[in-house]
This record gives C-alpha cells, sequence and structure tokens, in this order.
C-alpha cells in the first residue's frame, strides 16, 4: 500500500477509539509539538490527508470533493 493509505487508515482506526472532544485536543496536543515520532507523524500526516484532501491526496479526490466534504469536521458521518 502506498504511505499515504496506511496514513488515512491509520488515522480512522484511531479515529474510532477516541470520542469527539478527545480526538481534537489529541492532535491539537500533537500539531503543537516540534518533533514527533514515526507513529504521531503519520497520524498527523492522515489526520491532514482527512482535512486538507486536495492539498495531501488529490489525485485521489475528483471534482474537489474531499474527505470532509461527507465526514464534517473529520468525524464520521
Amino acid at each position: 500500500m502506498k504511505k499515504e493509505a496506511l496514513a488515512m487508515l491509520s488515522l480512522l482506526v484511531r479515529a474510532r477509539y477516541f470520542a469527539g472532544g478527545a480526538r481534537a485536543s489529541h492532535i491539537e496536543e500533537l500539531t503543537a509539538r516540534a518533533v514527533l515520532d514515526d507513529y504521531e507523524s503519520n497520524v498527523v500526516f492522515g489526520y491532514n490527508i482527512v482535512m486538507q484532501t486536495n492539498r495531501y491526496a488529490g489525485r485521489y479526490a475528483g471534482s474537489a470533493l474531499s474527505c470532509t466534504s461527507c465526514h464534517l469536521k473529520g468525524h464520521a458521518a
């Protein structure tokens, strides 16, 4: 699998683990850190794919769609 697909899968699996508010604060905490380990950087990368699909995985989403087109604010619809 491609790195982007693995990061997305990792994010989606972890998203089921965290509650809505806890997930957002976890991402904010990670993005505020100066250094991330491999796991944390993959979580942040997956989150960025979901939130900014056109920038990080635009070739996989046509017609200017993004993951947040269906999954509002990065939460499962």
